[in-house]
């Protein structure tokens, strides 16, 4: 990794227009770039850093996802539709409550993530490949659960659960399909238990 001032000569930043207009994102592009050493950050493992924007976005995922869940309880508690708050009603009883268990298992593969940084880096990839796999596609789930709950309010700029959609959409962007991160989830769990029957075969053969 490299750490450079933005008006570095051949250095090119082109902003994009965001999803999110909470948070920018721009496309960097280094042509022929002098990087003087002190501005160099060695890594132990070249995949270090993506395995811990993994577990960083999967943590902010949780968070949107538990806004929402918020946002839709507090809103199903005082909304009334035929003399009855809306959270009476079934159907809205079961959507939160599918939200929560999405939220938690986020959450708990989440945790687990975070607790693998500083392990190998087998234990340490399979971890964040499912949090990263998980908590942003729970976090779009529960935003469009949430707006649901709302009714058209939720669409409109009167409310901000549309920024908790856009939040979860630009994390799923930026960190890729989930699809890629359940193969490289199974890929490393695959090699793991490889190396594990590795280890238990000459001890069944003696």
């Amino acid at each position: 990794w490299f750490l450079l001032d933005a008006g570095t000569a051949g250095l090119a930043v082109r902003p994009h227009r965001s999803a999110d207009p909470a948070r920018p994102t721009a496309e960097v592009r280094a042509d022929a770039v002098h990087v003087p050493a002190r501005r160099t950050v060695p890594l132990p493992d070249p995949a270090l850093p993506g395995d811990l924007a993994a577990v960083l976005f999967a943590a902010d995922a949780c968070g949107t996802a538990a806004l929402s869940l918020r946002t839709a309880t507090e809103h199903a508690l005082v909304r009334q539709q035929f003399g009855r708050p809306i959270g009476a009603f079934q159907a809205v009883k079961h959507l939160c409550a599918d939200m929560l268990v999405r939220l938690e298992q986020a959450r708990a593969l989440t945790w687990d993530a975070a607790r693998a940084a500083g392990e190998d880096a087998g234990a340490r990839g399979l971890v964040a490949a499912l949090a990263a796999a998980t908590a942003p596609e729970v976090a779009y789930t529960c935003a469009k659960d949430a707006i649901q709950i709302l009714g058209g309010i939720g669409f409109t700029w009167e409310h901000d659960a549309h920024l908790q959609l856009r939040r979860a959409v630009l994390a799923r962007q930026l960190l890729g399909p989930a699809d890629h991160h359940r193969l490289r989830a199974t890929r490393l769990a695959e090699g793991g238990a490889r190396r594990e029957l590795a280890l238990e075969l000459p001890a069944e053969a003696a």
